[in-house]
């Protein structure tokens, strides 16, 4: 016995809180892992698209010359 009242309290704040941190830091960390790849299909897509106008419009061009 002897414990101050409200002692084992201040242990579950402390627990919780590091679950917290530890629970926010891993969610964190997987939506920036997620919006690079995201991100980097966008940008490949993108690049193709703009790949396959370009040719169309050199080939016109070409044709027309």
């Amino acid at each position: 016995m002897g414990e101050a009242v409200g002692e084992n309290m201040v242990d579950v704040g402390r627990w919780q809180y590091k679950e917290f941190v530890q629970e926010m830091t891993v969610a964190s960390i997987r939506t920036n892992l997620l919006t690079t790849i995201l991100s980097w299909f966008s940008d490949t897509a993108l690049k193709e698209i703009k790949n396959k106008i370009y040719k169309k419009k050199t080939v016109i061009f070409q044709m027309k010359d």
